[in-house]
């Protein structure tokens, strides 16, 4: 089959990139400090996405420099990396926050250190090194004779990676045709070269199609967009997202053998759609907006935790691996849910839903936060019921409910013990 790979500028989920260890305050009553900035629109765009956080007094700052541990987090988050190498560096103290960032920034090896066994990992990043951890990151060749075109100096030891930057579109320079390699680096200017780079790095497939080797595996580099019917993707890493789209419809997606290091977002599909076999999969959201969708997960596939917001039957079947984790149900009230085959832990998150349980199906351990209706013969070994208003069709093996809730509705109580056969008369 063809492979029509788009890049694009697509729907990017779930990714927290944060600038620092401290937690944001983005609410505010008074326009954010950073409006009119030249980049407010970026900035604001990856506010409300959750994409960058702010200070704790609600403040962005877009005009400080960004050190090279920051840029460490960051590039970390959008490319997914997460194996550590064991560091030998002076400069970094075990109890930092930025350890674990450093170490994936070394492993990875677009960050490296100096002569001295420094990091330096508190130093701010001027542009040229900027330039050249991309240019190392993405893969560049080093094109010198793209940065002769600016008015000043670039240094020897840069200019191919500021070039190669430049000709990729990530970085550029300034209205008098300067570059300023030796200027500091800001967050505003961090924040819009990374909306640069993963705009370039979504990979659509709109054909149907098989895409991805028969043997060995193939890396995607960033995030993947499923907008066609019949595709099936085996054997690929995806180091960022995947995004089944809406356009899939009741169509059919099959990942086989797929690693997916980001979110998975299951926002289209049907009654016999999103196929899971021998899988990897972390967070997956499931929130079809126009009718139900159905997800088996089967073989040796392991899902850390399915969320659903919206009409879904989840199956599991054939299982040889961990399988699904958690199943957690946040959908609006009167959705109907349901469980075929084995379930480890199963949340009932929202008010009101409709859970059913297929039989021959078994949920090992089932919470209940909000009230709800369980249906079907399926077996519940354990339920922990947090809610009034609870109805069970058929009787879970045990019940425990929390103080000052309402026992649960049982429609099909369990059978008492056969009574002992008596002995004889006499």
């Amino acid at each position: 089959m063809r492979m029509f790979v788009k890049r694009t500028a697509c729907l990017l989920l779930a990714c927290f990139l944060l600038f620092s260890g401290l937690p944001a305050v983005l609410a505010r009553a008074e326009p954010p400090e950073h409006a009119g900035h030249w980049a407010g629109e970026t900035i604001d765009k990856w506010l409300a996405e959750g994409l960058i956080q702010g200070f704790p007094d609600g403040t962005f700052r877009p005009d400080e420099s960004v050190t090279r541990s920051q840029f460490a987090r960051l590039v970390n988050t959008v490319f997914g990396f997460t194996t550590e190498a064991e560091l030998a560096y002076d400069d970094v103290p075990q109890d930092a926050w930025y350890v674990r960032d450093l170490a994936i920034a070394v492993q990875a090896g677009y960050l490296k250190g100096y002569a001295e066994r420094e990091l330096r990992p508190e130093q701010a990043m001027t542009r040229q090194e900027v330039a050249v951890v991309l240019a190392r990151l993405l893969n560049l060749v080093p094109d010198e004779a793209a940065a002769d075109g600016y008015a000043d100096v670039i240094p020897a030891w840069s200019k191919g990676s500021v070039g190669a930057v430049t000709k990729a579109g990530y970085m550029s320079g300034y209205p008098d045709q300067t570059f300023r390699p030796a200027r500091i680096m800001t967050r505003a200017e961090a924040v819009t070269i990374l909306d640069r780079i993963l705009n370039s790095l979504v990979t659509t497939f709109d054909a149907a199609g098989t895409y991805g080797p028969e043997t060995g595996t193939r890396t995607i580099r960033g995030h993947v967009v499923v907008k066609a019917d019949h595709v099936t993707l085996r054997n690929m890493v995806i180091t960022g997202n995947l995004t089944i789209a809406e356009s899939v419809g009741d169509g059919e997606v099959t990942l086989d053998g797929v690693t997916v290091q980001g979110t998975t977002a299951i926002l289209g599909g049907g009654e016999n759609s999103i196929h899971i076999q021998d899988s990897r999969l972390g967070e997956v959201d499931v929130n079809r907006a126009d009718g139900p969708v159905r997800i088996v997960i089967s073989g040796h596939s392991s899902v850390a935790t399915v969320t659903v917001h919206s009409g879904a039957t989840i199956e599991t079947s054939g299982l040889k691996g961990d399988g699904l984790a958690n199943l957690v149900i946040d959908a609006p009230e009167g959705t109907e849910i349901v469980l075929d085959g084995t379930f480890n832990r199963v949340t009932i998150a929202s008010e009101q839903v409709v859970v059913e349980v297929t039989a021959n199906s078994t949920v090992k351990e089932m919470t209940l936060e909000q009230a709800a209706e369980v249906k079907g013969q399926g077996k519940i070994e354990k339920a922990v019921v947090q809610a009034s208003g609870v109805k069970f069709e058929r009787a879970p093996e045990t019940v425990e409910t929390s103080p000052g809730v309402a026992q649960p509705v049982i429609a099909q109580p369990a059978p008492s013990p056969s009574a002992p056969p008596s002995s004889g008369g006499g």
